[in-house]
């Protein structure tokens, strides 16, 4: 790979590369591909911990779409539909299932969709 990090190996001439045309800035050096790989394994990781924590009360064809959504790495779509599920049932969630939904919603950057739905969701103790 050359100084431009492997532009002219896949056939990009650097000077046109569209990235650089409209001013986005590049990552660092050490960020790439497999970084984002490794965060979205582990965010990909955490909703299904939590998918398995809610198991009891999200029916399976919930589970299964929210498992093929992780699978396509949509995991905003998993999410909400986790909370949608939830809230259609009035299913009780604890303060801990709350905020760790939230913290995810923030994490992602997510729009209040998915705390409106947890509001319908009563205190489970």
């Amino acid at each position: 790979m050359g100084p431009e990090g492997g532009y002219g190996a896949i056939g990009i001439d650097a000077a046109r590369d569209p990235v650089r045309s409209i001013g986005w800035p590049r990552l660092p050096t050490g960020y790439g591909s497999r970084h984002y790989a490794l965060v979205d394994s582990d965010l990909r990781g955490r909703l299904i911990g939590l998918l398995v924590r809610l198991g009891d009360r999200l029916d399976l064809q919930s589970q299964e779409w929210a498992h093929e959504f992780l699978d396509h790495n949509e995991q905003a779509r998993a999410l909400e539909t986790m909370a949608d599920v939830l809230g259609e049932a009035g299913a009780p969630i604890t303060d801990e299932e709350r905020a760790e939904m939230l913290a995810f919603v923030e994490e992602m950057g997510m729009s209040e969709r998915v705390s409106r739905v947890l509001a319908l969701c009563p205190a489970r103790s």
